[in-house]
């Protein structure tokens, strides 16, 4: 913000201090790119420049992975018979992965959660690939804009769990957000890409009437192979104090005119 204001001593100072403080931060390389510029040029234009080059996308990257064998067998003896059977033999592989980019303006983030069961029994129930997450989402600062593309999973705006899809939001005002999502719901983390049910939400963040309050209205509108499903008009309420929490929604559908969802925690 220094530098940007052309308070560029001010600049040098701050960067300075964060590299005592911080010599193996995360951005101690761009920090010092920034100081060695504003410690070589002596002119605004240079500086400018030299800032602009040196806003490169800093990665990081981090997941796990687990592997386990499961299996189940059953013995069933009695005085007219006995039977073994075994009901489950599979091996479960599970991982997630993320890829994170950081820049002066932009942040990017690419992240896949997912499993393999690999069943063993010839007559089972055979091998099936889980795919919980599985999106790119993309934050710009400058502008106050963040969207999310790919499988995922949310609980406000009126949405109940994963889908496929999109979300987008922008934070208009330090204390309003506006959001919107469409995509196709997913029933079973199991289940590949299908299009017969569709969504589109829209939904606000607003916060700022009392310390720690969060109310985001929403009105959702859903069909299934081209048929009204679901049209629905609600709000979520959060309040978070110290040593209280409070958690409420409703879900009313104006098209069957009935109540979905009341909830107070």
């Amino acid at each position: 913000a220094r530098e940007r204001a052309g308070q560029l001593a001010h600049a040098k100072a701050e960067y300075q201090e964060y590299l005592r403080r911080y010599p193996d931060g995360a951005a101690a390389g761009r920090v010092g790119q920034r100081l060695a510029a504003l410690t070589t040029l002596d002119s605004r234009p240079q500086v400018e420049a030299v800032a602009q080059r040196d806003g490169g996308m800093v990665w990081t990257s981090f997941g796990g992975w687990s592997q386990d064998y499961r299996r189940d067998s059953t013995s069933i003896q009695s005085e007219q018979f006995s039977t073994d059977f075994l009901s489950q033999s599979m091996i479960i592989t599970d991982g997630d992965y993320s890829l994170r980019g950081r820049g002066e303006r932009i942040d990017l983030q690419l992240r896949v959660n997912a499993g393999y069961m690999y069943d063993l029994l010839p007559d089972g129930p055979g091998s099936q690939t889980r795919v919980s997450l599985a999106y790119a989402e993309l934050a710009d600062r400058k502008y106050s804009l963040s969207g999310r593309l790919g499988r995922q999973s949310k609980h406000t705006g009126g949405v109940l769990g994963t889908f496929d899809g999109l979300w987008l939001g922008w934070q208009v005002l330090p204390d309003l957000r506006l959001n919107l999502m469409s995509g196709y719901p997913v029933q079973s983390t199991r289940e590949s890409f299908s299009t017969e049910r569709q969504f589109v939400s829209l939904s606000a963040n607003w916060r700022g009437w009392i310390e720690g309050l969060e109310i985001s209205p929403f009105l959702i509108s859903q069909t299934y192979d081209g048929l009204g499903d679901r049209q629905a008009l609600g709000g979520e309420v959060r309040w978070y104090a110290s040593g209280r929490t409070v958690v409420g929604m409703v879900d009313y559908d104006i098209d069957y005119n009935a109540l979905n969802m009341a909830l107070l925690l």
